[in-house]
């Protein structure tokens, strides 16, 4: 095995950093992937030896005896780690003095650089202040940020005292944060008292309410002071003061199924769903498929003198940040540049400048960028070389052929490869990506599996999908880095996932493969909205609405947008007379700004089947002027009669 992790690594380095990004033979991959499907516990064998374990472990995989159903099972059995060491610690010794991370802010007098010994020390003082407020290995702590160092500070702060990090995204909504860290019932927040955005702050602290911050579970709530905003002490309140602090603590010793963070996801249920990440298991395939999907040498396995500078426009919050801002790239020694705002503010040369300025060779960005910065014509970025550019990736949704082009020619140069990766909250790490440098690429496909990763497209009744037809995607076989369950609701994960086809995991994802076996993603086969490559349920958002006093019943719709990829369209159901610009402002306060709808549509009453299952594909065609199809199954029929004299908002 060692002479393919050899032979792998070659490959990868020729095809990144030689002349020609394409020299590498694509067929030598899907060898690769063969004998991976073959012998996977040998595979991922050999890549966990890339981390050093504070006690080995004994078996790489071990299959549930409870169950027959192997994604259920565990990874690196009777492993100790701890994911700090992995990301910072280890580097210490040789690299102290090398930048570890550069935090920008959109703020051009704001910006930081840390060391390894620098961040190091910060995670060290972090988790001895939590360490002060009684934090221990198991308890949960919340984390309600912006793009701030302190929050990845935190994360790693957490995972160094074998405390769960619960990070919620700083756009939503305090209720919608509330609602997550209620469910865990954290011990201790850590947030800021706003952030800033397109020049602009927004509060955080200030948000809490009175009823969250009484509450029986949460001890403390530490605030770092960003944007010197006023807000109400109690005796809950600690400031996040960190310099007083001791600068050494010892690692906890982790074992490999515990726990590293939890992240909800929103389904297509009203109520998120905590995704339960472990350690080893999630650490070991992060950075396995960031060194190989993207030919990362980092200080790992050092090709050149120079590192590899790593800017991914993702938020902590989201699952993109987790992996591939947080662990991924810091575990492999690459520079992290992490910025904290919005990129094209004040105006889009700004994103391009950041690539030159801080010599980026590997950046990774959404659809929903890309869309934005090509619409804004090709002068500013024929000012900038992107001389140190040597592969760029899509994350978040797939990305349109044309966009896909312009990405390639106006960043790219014509010389970058692109990697557009398929992935979910839940699977920890890709999926399904292109390797950059040896997979021949198609504008618009995720291309082929990543090693171990076995997909099938199915049918509805689980046979598989011929060439060119759109089915279910799923996973015929477990990976170290997929999710271990449902916080408090095993029974969730197990129905979502695992049931609809038995042996396999479930995605919730429609795709087909064409005739050469690129694999193509369609979309969500349930009811969950990308807008702007965020995953948002269209439950969550309904119940956000339901609570606007006279709304009967609600019914949120995606429809296409040029720039987000999607939009939110809400039908609404009302006792009487509303204003659509109050329950926008409801809903931003509810949920958060993301999940605001783009148009309000009251109607009398909402297409259902006779389950009571609300049929939003026919709103959606009613709404973009489509064919309706067919009705025969609707409870209520005599709607749409009512639903057809709706004048379709423009």
């Amino acid at each position: 095995m060692m002479r393919f992790l050899f032979v792998i690594i070659v490959i990868l380095s020729t095809a990144i950093y030689g002349e020609n990004p394409y020299v590498a033979s694509p067929n030598a991959y899907k060898d690769f992937w063969e004998e991976s499907i073959k012998n996977p516990e040998k595979f991922w064998d050999e890549q966990a030896k890339m981390i050093p374990w504070m006690a080995p472990y004994q078996t790489v995989w071990e299959k549930p005896e409870s169950t027959n159903d192997a994604f259920v099972g565990k990874w690196f059995v009777k492993g100790k780690l701890n994911a700090a060491s992995v990301c910072v610690d280890r580097f210490v010794p040789k690299h102290g003095q090398e930048t570890a991370l550069i935090w920008v802010c959109e703020e051009d007098s704001r910006s930081r650089i840390y060391t390894y010994k620098d961040l190091s020390i910060a995670v060290n003082q972090a988790a001895n202040l939590l360490k002060a407020q009684d934090v221990k290995k198991g308890d949960r702590v919340g984390i309600w940020m912006p793009m701030v160092p302190e929050l990845l500070i935190t994360q790693l702060a957490c995972a160094k005292i074998g405390a769960v990090a619960v990070v919620c995204f700083s756009g939503f909504s305090a209720c919608n944060a509330e609602e997550r860290f209620t469910d865990v019932q954290c011990k201790v927040l850590v947030t800021a008292d706003g952030g800033r955005r397109r020049g602009k702050v927004f509060p955080l602290r200030p948000e809490l309410s009175s009823a969250f911050l009484q509450s029986d579970f949460l001890k403390k709530v530490i605030t770092c002071n960003n944007c010197s905003l006023a807000f109400s002490i109690t005796t809950k309140d600690v400031p996040w003061n960190i310099g007083s602090m001791n600068e050494i603590c010892d690692p906890e010793p982790m074992d490999s199924e515990d726990p590293l963070f939890l992240l909800y996801t929103s389904g297509s249920t009203g109520k998120p769903k905590g995704i339960v990440h472990t350690t080893g298991g999630y650490v070991v395939y992060a950075l396995t498929t960031m060194k190989y999907v993207w030919g990362i040498q980092g200080l790992l396995f050092p090709h050149k003198e120079e590192r590899e500078v790593w800017f991914s426009t993702a938020d902590i919050g989201w699952i993109a940040g987790h992996s591939y801002i947080t662990y991924a790239p810091l575990a492999l020694g690459c520079v992290v540049l992490m910025y904290d705002g919005v990129v094209t503010y004040p105006t889009p040369e700004r994103f391009f400048s950041l690539i030159d300025q801080y010599k980026v060779s590997h950046l990774y960005t959404s659809p929903t960028l890309l869309r934005q910065l090509a619409s804004c014509g090709d002068t500013i970025p024929s000012k900038f070389t992107f001389d140190s550019l040597r592969v760029l990736g899509s994350v978040g949704e797939p990305i349109l052929p044309e966009t896909w082009q312009w990405y390639y020619e106006k960043m790219g140069k014509g010389r970058c490869p692109i990697v557009d990766t398929y992935w979910q909250t839940e699977t920890g790490g890709y999926l399904i990506s292109p390797i950059a440098g040896v997979t021949n690429l198609r504008p618009g496909s995720c291309c082929f599996p990543f090693l171990t990763i076995n997909p099938k497209i199915l049918r509805e009744n689980g046979e598989e999908a011929s060439t060119g037809e759109k089915g279910f995607l799923c996973i015929a076989a477990p990976w170290p880095g997929m999710m271990r369950g449902v916080y408090k609701d095993q029974n969730k994960f197990l129905t979502t996932y695992l049931e609809k086809f038995p042996g396999f995991y479930y995605t919730g994802d429609e795709a087909y493969k064409d005739a050469d076996g690129y694999i193509w993603i369609v979309g969500r086969a349930d009811d969950v909205i990308k807008v702007c490559g965020h995953r948002l349920g269209t439950a969550e958002i309904e119940a956000a609405i339901s609570t606007f006093p006279g709304v009967v019943e609600s019914a949120v719709i995606a429809v296409p947008d040029a720039i987000k990829g999607n939009d939110i369209v809400a039908f609404i159901v009302a006792k009487e007379s509303l204003s659509p610009t109050d329950i926008k402002q409801h809903i931003h306060h509810m949920f958060g700004p993301i999940g605001v709808p783009k148009d309000i549509v009251f109607v009398p009453d909402l297409p259902k089947t006779r389950s009571g299952k609300i049929v939003r594909r026919i709103l959606r065609n009613l709404y973009l002027g489509e064919q309706i199809g067919d009705t025969s199954a609707l409870a209520n029929p005599e709607i749409m009669e009512h639903l057809l004299e709706i004048s379709r908002p423009v």
